[in-house]
């Protein structure tokens, strides 16, 4: 098996880190990279959150001011809850996510998966680069022009991190 240099440039991975992925090992510019991925992904959470916060007491706090009803601060109070609720739902999970990737990458601890690989663009979420890949029934995280390297139903070795099935690296299977 050899490294494919559009396999690597569209996962973003070197001779380097294939090799030491090939030893169940991530190397440490791949740990660099996911490392820098997470926090820019936390910090977007992060704003995310404070934005809809202001977004919600800003009209609050006008309207507080403007309005004379003993019951408009029963109203807003109510509105929050129902607003932030959700929101914080959502942080919580998503920061428990992160946190298990950011265990995951300290651990660097690769596994590997061989077959056929199918990719699928993910609609439900936020994020438009994001596809999955799917070997037999497992599936992996990745990018949208990571996914685009790989040939449909073609063999490939896929290396992963185990808990999050996030792709570090894939090389196509050679046939003999």
């Amino acid at each position: 098996m050899n490294y494919d240099k559009i396999l690597g440039h569209g996962l973003t991975f070197t001779r380097n880190d294939l090799a030491m992925n090939r030893y169940g090992s991530l190397s440490d510019r791949q740990f660099k990279t996911h490392l820098n991925r997470l926090i820019k992904r936390y910090r977007q959470y992060l704003f995310a959150y404070f934005g809809a916060i202001l977004t919600l007491l800003i009209p609050f706090g006008v309207g507080l001011l403007v309005s004379q009803s003993p019951h408009f601060d029963r109203f807003f109070s109510i509105l929050g809850v129902i607003v932030i609720v959700p929101i914080l739902i959502v942080v919580y999970f998503e920061h428990r996510k992160m946190m298990r990737l950011r265990q995951e990458l300290n651990n660097r601890v690769i596994e590997y998966v061989v077959g056929p690989v199918s990719v699928s663009t993910v609609a439900h979420r936020a994020e438009v680069n994001e596809s999955k890949i799917r070997v037999w029934d497992t599936y992996f995280q990745a990018s949208k022009r990571g996914a685009e390297s790989f040939r449909h139903l073609d063999e490939y070795v896929i290396y992963y991190l185990p808990d999050t099935h996030t792709v570090v690296s894939a090389e196509p299977v050679e046939r003999v």
